[in-house]
């Protein structure tokens, strides 16, 4: 990396194994760790293994769960690391791609223990997707203003997703315990 200088320095991105040996102290800290593909779209090969494997190395397989947008990484996930939770992530344009929030939902049914769902989509299909999954079983992203976050919690879903887990924090302790 640079300093404001343009001088190399020595630090770096922390690597996998550097963030979840700092998040394995505090056990309330549940890590999604998200599995990202290529610009093209595919995902990484052994990709999923090695994430497995830094999860269990740090003792965290029992609080963490791997996700991604992608159905298949999502579904090697369950075959190659099952005793990990699976989340997979959506918004308006990947709903379509699938066919439409119903059919996405219909087809990740059995396949995924949490669905993260993008705010703006929830809320124009709250309904839909209400009656297909329950609140507890979904998590909405990403939520930055006070309001929507506000209006979230009165929804409760299982995970509220922020740039700003200390202001999501103060507003779920301003409205009392759920």
């Amino acid at each position: 990396m640079r300093g404001p200088d343009g001088a190399l320095t020595d630090e770096h991105i922390p690597t996998l194994d550097e963030v979840l040996e700092i998040l394995a102290r505090d056990p309330r800290i549940e890590p999604w760790v998200e599995l990202k593909s290529d610009t093209d779209g595919k995902p990484y090969p052994g990709l999923v293994a090695r994430a497995a494997e830094a999860l269990d190395r740090h003792d965290l397989t029992q609080r963490a769960a791997l996700h991604s947008f992608d159905i298949s990484v999502v579904g090697e996930i369950r075959d190659r690391a099952p005793a990990l939770r699976r989340l997979i992530s959506v918004n308006a344009d990947w709903a379509a791609q699938q066919g439409g929030i119903a059919a996405l939902l219909t087809t990740v049914a059995d396949l995924v223990d949490i669905v993260g769902i993008h705010h703006a989509l929830y809320e124009a299909e709250f309904e839909t997707i209400s009656a297909l999954r329950p609140a507890d079983a979904c998590s909405v992203w990403t939520l930055n203003d006070p309001d929507l976050i506000r209006r979230w919690i009165t929804r409760n879903p299982a995970f509220v997703v922020s740039d700003d887990p200390v202001l999501v924090r103060h507003l779920l302790a301003e409205n009392g315990p759920s």
